[in-house]
């Protein structure tokens, strides 16, 4: 009885293993070296700009020559603005392209950085939260946050370049709303299948990605 107790016991920790090895993971897919390349291309790149975008305010531009457009009067001559857009930055190097921040431009880097710190920030509460055990972790608030500041970015920025025949601000939220309502079919309670029951949220990541 102890021989037949001990066979069925290994038995059952072989069937446990096998189920568990063969149960695909929640977080990563199947493993190529496709994905490996692209991974690594995007992680490097992501790092890359990260460094570029913080350390954009410290490095010079004397390689820029561009002048704004002004406006002339009746002589010829440049006329002065009475009255200056204080949204508008009078930097002419400001919007040209130079190699030294790896071909972006001065505003484009002032939102990078506004983005990765919007991902830090996020994540720090995701990782409050996660401490907790609840269901809102790093990821999600991550994402959350990256998509709130990106929808904040293209509402704020939205007129800077000059008047619009068409309302830019509803981009920022018509849109978000409306494939917010969708993603938000994706979540959903599963029940535990712990010894103490109770539920668990699931489709939190997926329904941020969609609405991102």
């Amino acid at each position: 009885m102890r021989l037949f107790g001990l066979r069925s016991a290994s038995t059952n920790s072989e069937q446990r293993i096998a189920i568990i090895s063969h149960t695909p993971s929640p977080y990563f897919t199947d493993f190529t070296w496709s994905k490996v390349l692209f991974y690594s291309i995007a992680v490097i790149y992501v790092c890359a700009a990260m460094v570029i975008v913080t350390v954009e305010p410290f490095l010079p531009s004397n390689n820029c020559h561009a002048t704004l457009p002004v406006d002339e009067n009746e002589n010829g001559e440049p006329k002065q603005l009475e009255f200056r857009n204080a949204l508008f930055e009078y930097d002419p190097c400001r919007y040209v392209r130079l190699p030294q921040f790896g071909y972006l431009t001065r505003e484009e880097c002032m939102f990078g950085r506004r983005l990765v710190a919007a991902v830090i920030l996020g994540g720090i509460v995701g990782w409050e939260r996660r401490q907790a055990d609840r269901p809102v972790g790093i990821r999600l608030m991550s994402l959350v946050s990256l998509g709130s500041c990106l929808f904040s970015i293209c509402s704020s920025f939205a007129f800077l370049s000059g008047p619009m025949e068409w309302d830019a601000s509803r981009v920022g939220a018509a849109i978000p709303s409306g494939v917010g309502f969708l993603g938000s079919a994706l979540i959903f309670k599963n029940a535990n299948d712990s010894a103490h029951g109770g539920h668990t949220v699931q489709g939190l990541n997926t329904a941020t990605s969609v609405w991102l």
